[in-house]
């Protein structure tokens, strides 16, 4: 099986190298995410380019920049985003007429977050519902103390543990394209946890068993089989006096 952390040269569809990239709209993960390959003519009215990320651009962000619910956010997108662009990829063959490509007339696979859409008539399946839990913060240490840096006198670290988890919901045309569809992704994220936990600042990462396919009214009535990721990592932050702190006191006593 092929390293999932290594993007192909090219894809089975003559796309070029740079389609590989994965594409993320930080106001808008789930807009109609746009690939860097854009006509220069188009003018800036017509399409959004938002930020392309690779998977070493997407570790430097998460090291530089911390986890937070948002962030997990884009990293999910990215992961479900980057795995279903390349049916060749697939863990079960059959299901590779369901992909994901840049632009909306390309792609049949459709990626919806879970409090932004309006009503069962945007729901187009197949597709992916996406769904924060929230996250739930724990102490580790008394006062939440990290860290002092005697390099940088005065400066404190403080961190938290927040535990959190997502729900997703693949929804298929048939109940059996959407047991498929929760099987290649759950098991795919399963395999690739570990190299979750190795490169992002995750202490843990876990894929939750799959539910039995149901018929969703509120989502008109579709079918679709859903289960729940769940993770652990650390939020950490600093307190930087307004000044270098206090070394000493001169006193002058005049008798």
């Amino acid at each position: 099986m092929a390293d999932p952390t290594e993007l192909p040269d090219e894809c089975d569809d003559g796309l070029p190298p740079d389609q590989t990239y994965i594409v993320i709209d930080e106001d808008n993960l789930f807009d109609d995410l746009q690939s860097e390959d854009v006509d220069s003519s188009s003018s800036a009215d017509d399409v959004d380019i938002p930020k392309i990320y690779t998977y070493d651009e997407l570790v430097n962000l998460c090291n530089r920049l911390g986890m937070s619910p948002e962030m997990i956010d884009g990293v999910l997108v990215q992961l479900m985003v980057q795995h279903f662009s390349y049916p060749d990829h697939y863990l079960y063959p059959a299901l590779t007429d369901v992909y994901w490509a840049p632009t909306s007339d390309e792609r049949t696979l459709n990626i919806y977050i879970f409090t932004t859409w309006q009503g069962p008539q945007e729901v187009i399946s197949p597709a992916i519902i996406y769904n924060n839990l929230g996250q739930k913060p724990q102490r580790i240490a008394i006062g939440d103390q990290f860290y002092q840096s005697s390099e940088r006198p005065g400066v404190e670290g403080f961190a938290r543990q927040y535990h959190g988890a997502h729900r997703l919901m693949c929804i298929g045309q048939t109940d059996g394209q959407a047991e498929l569809m929760a099987s290649e992704l759950s098991e795919w994220l399963t395999m690739f946890s570990p190299w979750l936990v190795k490169n992002l600042p995750f202490y843990d990462f876990q894929v939750g068993p799959r539910e039995q396919p149901r018929l969703y009214s509120e989502l008109g009535d579709k079918v679709g089989v859903a289960f729940t990721v769940s993770y652990s990592y650390l939020w950490a932050w600093e307190m930087v006096p307004a000044g270098p702190p206090l070394k000493s006191v001169t006193l002058n006593v005049q008798r």
